[in-house]
């Protein structure tokens, strides 16, 4: 049997203005479904036997066959329905209607209000310029204007999707969901530009119920191109299904998203390795006052087809932000660190700041790259605190890289409470300041030739470990006075594995004193440079004598001026000695005299002493 959904005399559908609706759009589908993707059978006779073919266009307001206004006919006594005017912006979108109400002309009713309110007046505070209802009301697009219902129970996916669609091929704008909790059960796709969805603060919920691994909301053009200026605000997440792998949000191929007050709430965001929040490119984004918890906080990925393959992440801020993972996965899958950045992801000009608080997790921020062609810069770190590891023996920082180098990496003003701390590979110019390192036992930095950093002003802790084999030099100031922890003023040199070394500078002015003691039969010697050292040398001794001699990198040093005849630039001379030692590579002054004298050494070049 086939109910009509239209009966004579015919009703006629309208458009926002009240006039007959001229060339629109009808798409009837499965009750609580999208009709435009899930039609079913509408004919244009009681019989079944004339099929209507979807979507049903309209002439003067009518469903229309030939030029003649005719019924529409349904087997189903339930249907969901989507009325779009000529340009397929949504006027209608019920989830969920029957013929009966169709047959008594409730469709019209559906349209009433647009009739209604353009002829009520609005005149705010006596306000001279008057407008009317539904000029106010069309500041904003509610998901309810769509059907959505928001307790919790409704499935309000359709209604949602509907809004999205509707907003989008009008050419973007906001879409607001007021304050409830919204039930969706399978994935949003917002594919358009300029389309930013947003609640109420702390009190609109999203729902997500799936029924296998999917995204809540993904944003994705589909094309080659990017999809820009989109955003989410003042959501909150929740699901209390932990049988599929879940991904809050998804964004592939973005510029300019915005990311602010987005929250997950209890039980969060668990089951078999969810995903909160997964960025597949591009750039200039920021992500903001967000608090959440999942298995997977965040994962960073390269982008797919038909995107291009540049994998650019780039220009991304990430500001005050409470990120939490679990500590165990169902399926004994273990757990993840809280930020993850997948191989073959180019990182240029990222940053995080704010507030950074971290907490569980199999690490903090891990990046292993192995393909990438380019060089990575400005990977930039502040404020960070990560406590209660889920694995204290994984690092809070794990960078390194097979393929192109990164550099000037910066870690400003973080403190790691109860893991390893620094796991460093072929990363260039790494600044640490105001770092500290708390545990004991553990694995403060480890780091090698690969590495080059300086550390200014950090802390750490005596009894941790410090694996620096084959390292670049390295500034520690200041430190502690463990073997193998860069002490107050001292650095490290590459072949002189955990060797302190005294001095490192450019253009450096300024010494730290030291004392050869007298021969008493035998030369006693203090070395000065190495093979790597270029440098003037400007000598003071205790006698109050000077000179200036230079040191060539693994030639004889050469005497530039000694005023009062008493240096030479040969070992066993008379006096004081500034020589190439070629036995051990070195650069010694040696005191050949039978009295201790103290030597202060300024260079001006780059300068090596040893202590």
């Amino acid at each position: 049997m086939a109910y009509p959904i239209t009966m004579s005399p015919y009703r006629p559908f309208t458009d926002k203005k009240g006039d007959p609706l001229e060339n629109g759009y009808i798409y009837i589908g499965t009750a609580n479904t999208y009709p435009i993707v899930n039609p079913i059978a509408v004919y244009w006779d009681a019989a079944g036997t004339i099929p209507a073919f979807q979507p049903i266009r309209t002439i003067d307001g009518y469903p229309s066959i030939s030029g003649s206004p005719m019924n529409l006919y349904v087997s189903a006594t339930n249907f969901s329905i989507v009325v779009q005017d000529k340009n397929q912006v949504t006027l209608l979108s019920r989830p969920v209607s029957t013929e009966a109400e169709f047959g008594l002309g409730i469709i019209n009713s559906f349209l009433t209000p647009w009739n209604g309110s353009s002829l009520i007046g609005y005149d705010p505070l006596n306000v001279p310029t008057g407008r009317t209802v539904e000029n106010k009301l069309g500041e904003f697009v509610s998901v309810r204007d769509f059907g959505a219902i928001g307790n919790g129970a409704a499935d309000d996916t359709v209604a949602i999707h509907a809004a999205v669609t509707s907003v989008g091929i009008s050419g973007g704008g906001g879409i607001y969901f007021p304050a409830g909790i919204y039930l969706i059960t399978s994935e949003i796709l917002i594919k358009y530009n300029f389309v930013v969805l947003y609640g109420d603060p702390n009190t609109t919920v999203i729902l997500f119920k799936p029924i296998a691994d999917q995204i809540c909301f993904l944003f994705d053009s589909q094309a080659a191109n990017a999809i820009v200026l989109c955003g989410l605000k003042n959501l909150v997440f929740e699901s209390n299904n932990t049988a599929w792998i879940k991904t809050a949000v998804k964004l592939v191929d973005v510029e300019g998203f915005v990311w602010n007050e987005v929250c997950s709430k209890y039980p969060h965001w668990q089951g078999v390795g969810s995903i909160f929040l997964h960025i597949c490119g591009r750039q200039s984004s920021s992500f903001n006052n967000t608090t959440f918890s999942a298995d997977r906080p965040i994962l960073v990925s390269k982008m797919p087809a038909p995107h291009p393959a540049i994998h650019f992440f780039d220009h991304m801020n990430f500001n005050n932000m409470y990120i939490s993972a679990s500590t165990v996965l169902a399926g004994g899958l273990g757990t993840h660190p809280l930020i993850e950045v997948e191989d073959g992801v180019l990182i240029t000009n990222v940053s995080f700041n704010g507030y950074q608080a971290w907490v569980g997790g199999s690490g903090g921020f891990r990046y292993v790259d192995t393909t990438t062609a380019s060089v990575g810069v400005e990977l930039n770190f502040n404020n960070v605190r990560h406590e209660q590891p889920a694995n204290p023996a994984s690092y809070i920082f794990h960078i390194s890289s097979t393929a192109q180098v990164i550099q000037h990496p910066s870690f400003r003003n973080c403190y790691v409470g109860s893991s390893n701390g620094y796991y460093l590979r072929k990363v260039f110019n790494v600044l640490f300041e105001n770092c500290i390192y708390a545990p004991a036992l553990l694995t403060s930095i480890d780091i090698d030739s690969s590495v080059s950093m300086e550390i200014i002003n950090c802390f750490w802790q005596t009894t941790s470990i410090a694996n620096l084999g084959n390292m670049k030099l390295v500034k520690g100031v200041p430190g502690q006075t463990t073997a193998g922890i860069v002490r107050n003023g001292h650095y490290l040199q590459s072949t002189h594995v955990q060797q302190e070394i005294r001095e490192y500078n450019n253009n450096c002015i300024g010494g730290t004193p030291f004392t050869i003691a007298g021969n008493g039969g035998g030369v006693l010697t203090h070395t000065i440079g190495t093979i790597d050292t270029h440098a003037f040398v400007f000598i003071q001794c205790s006698l109050v004598v000077c000179a200036i001699f230079a040191l060539r990198g693994g030639a004889a040093t050469q005497e530039i001026i000694d005023p009062d005849g008493v240096f030479t630039n040969a070992s066993g001379g008379v006096n004081y000695n500034v020589y190439w030692d070629a036995g051990d590579n070195t650069y010694k002054i040696n005191n050949n005299t039978a009295i201790s004298r103290d030597f202060i050494v300024t260079y001006i070049g780059s300068s090596i002493a040893f202590v």
